[in-house]
């Protein structure tokens, strides 16, 4: 995967992907943890959480002369659902619809905390970039220590889930917490709404949220190659989680088939913590490796002999279905057309039925099964799994591309470019 750099004070922002780098922001974020009491010191010296070993999620790092000076993760949707939602219910922010990510274990060396702010802020920018043009999020959640908050309310339009503090909060060492979120399209409308003086005020929003890079496609390579999986390789996984600590071993029975199910591959088998194969077999978990995509799609089905559609919003894709949200109930066991675009300008028409409804609020979130993907879908989530190059999906001539007339059409009537 190409890695997007972005200079800014001094500073190199870019995505953590060597063994030396992982281990900078770990010990990085241990000793910050220590510092302020939000962990009990570790022998490793490394502060990991299952979250890290996810591919949902992406640890970001700024460094200055070579030295990483401050850390920050986006964690992304996936089985383990977020670390905020042990103390705060998100139901009604999925109900909203768009893809959802949380800021957590964000830390600064303790020899730059005098640029303190100047390195958070340019690491959020890199984060708002990335969840502007890579992962297409349109919820941040965070939860914050009671005496900063009013930082993320007042300069990001950052809300409280709650009026109430959670005294103790387990995941950082029973310190108190509070649960935020930023809704980015209603905070950028928020910020369009201010008088010229209020917004002069806010003027960190608009440098860190407004003013982001180039689009990806001025750089070398494509957004494909931001697209490509963040996994860490068997090694690497098997010496943070195995080694070093004891992240893999301390899961319980279901967390340690959540992780086999999304990596399911077998050179990372050995190294996975093992598991009863009695309970195995009674439960009922996906064992295809599913990826975080955005992408937008329209659903066609039979009602009553008339056909109805759904417009969709990708949230994950596997080489035999996908998980999609939408506004409007899809009627399951019941096989219908689905065109979607995902990835960079990559298009499917395919044979798709619903399998699963799960209903929050106003929002259904849809899992769908497919009956033969086409070429240029194979391809893509070939790509993906393997963790190679866009190189496999850049042959124009083996691609797919069905275009459905009606798809076009209420896209053309209800002008929407994309999903929120």
């Amino acid at each position: 995967m190409k890695n997007f750099q972005l200079q800014q004070d001094g500073l190199v922002l870019k995505t953590a992907e060597t063994v030396q780098e992982f281990e900078d922001c770990f010990s990085l974020l241990h000793d910050a943890y220590v510092g302020n009491n939000l962990m009990t010191a570790s022998p490793s010296g490394l502060r990991t959480t299952i979250y890290h070993a996810l591919p949902t999620t992406t640890t970001l790092c700024a460094k200055r002369d070579g030295k990483v000076v401050g850390t920050l993760s986006l964690i992304r949707q996936s089985a383990f659902g977020f670390p905020l939602q042990a103390i705060a219910q998100i139901g009604e922010i999925r109900a909203v619809g768009g893809n959802i990510a949380e800021i957590s274990a964000l830390a600064v060396h303790e020899d730059h905390r005098s640029a303190g702010r100047t390195i958070l802020f340019a690491l959020m920018k890199l984060l708002f970039w990335q969840c502007s043009q890579v992962f297409n999020i349109r919820h941040l959640l965070m939860a914050a220590h009671p005496k900063h908050i009013r930082i993320y309310e007042g300069l990001l339009f950052f809300k409280r889930l709650s009026r109430y503090e959670v005294v103790s909060y387990d995941f950082v060492n029973g310190a108190p917490a509070l649960g935020a979120w930023v809704d980015v399209q209603d905070a950028d409308a928020q910020y369009a709404q201010l008088s010229d003086l209020a917004r002069s005020k806010k003027h960190l929003y608009r440098d860190i949220c407004q003013l982001l890079p180039p689009d990806p496609d001025s750089f070398p390579g494509t957004k494909r190659d931001w697209l490509m999986p963040t996994a860490m390789e068997p090694e690497v996984l098997d010496y943070f989680f195995n080694q070093r600590t004891q992240v893999f071993t301390q899961l319980d029975a279901r967390k340690r088939l959540l992780l086999r199910s999304i990596y399911p591959s077998a050179e990372y088998q050995p190294i996975l913590p093992a598991i009863d194969r009695k309970w195995e077999r009674a439960t009922n978990l996906r064992r295809e490796h599913r990826h975080a995509m955005a992408g937008r799609g329209y659903f066609v089905f039979q009602s009553k002999g008339s056909p109805e559609g759904s417009w969709l919003e990708l949230v994950e894709l596997s080489h035999n279905g996908f998980s999609a949200q939408s506004s409007s109930p899809i009627p399951v066991q019941q096989w219908g057309d689905a065109t979607i675009d995902y990835g960079d300008r990559q298009r499917s028409t395919l044979r798709a039925m619903a399998v699963r409804n799960d209903i929050s609020g106003s929002c259904v979130l849809h899992s769908f099964t497919l009956c033969q993907p086409d070429l240029a879908w194979r391809k893509f989530v070939g790509a993906l799994s393997s963790r190679g190059t866009s190189e496999a999906l850049d042959k124009p001539e083996e691609s797919v591309q069905i275009h459905l007339p009606l798809a076009r059409s209420i896209n053309s009537a209800t002008n929407r470019d994309g999903i929120a």
